[in-house]
């Protein structure tokens, strides 16, 4: 299980997860609490909210470099 996960963490499937749960969860947030004024634009339609929430979760999930060589950061060098 430990090689699955550290590869899902490295992988752009997680990006593309994290893209689907946001598009997820944007829609229900709009259909909720959506607003008929232009008030709030980021939930005001379903489209948007898809929008807002695909890009929060892409930006949330995108597997992130290691920049230290693989070592824990208090190890001495």
């Amino acid at each position: 299980m430990g090689r699955a996960r550290r590869s899902l963490a490295r992988s752009h499937l997680r990006t593309a997860l994290g893209g689907a749960i946001g598009v997820a969860s944007g829609v229900g947030l709009a259909r909720a609490i959506g607003c008929n004024s232009s008030s709030c634009p980021l939930i005001a339609s379903a489209w948007a909210g898809a929008l807002y929430g695909l890009v929060a979760g892409v930006v949330l999930a995108w597997p992130i470099r290691n920049v230290n060589g693989g070592k824990r950061l208090d190890e001495e060098k």
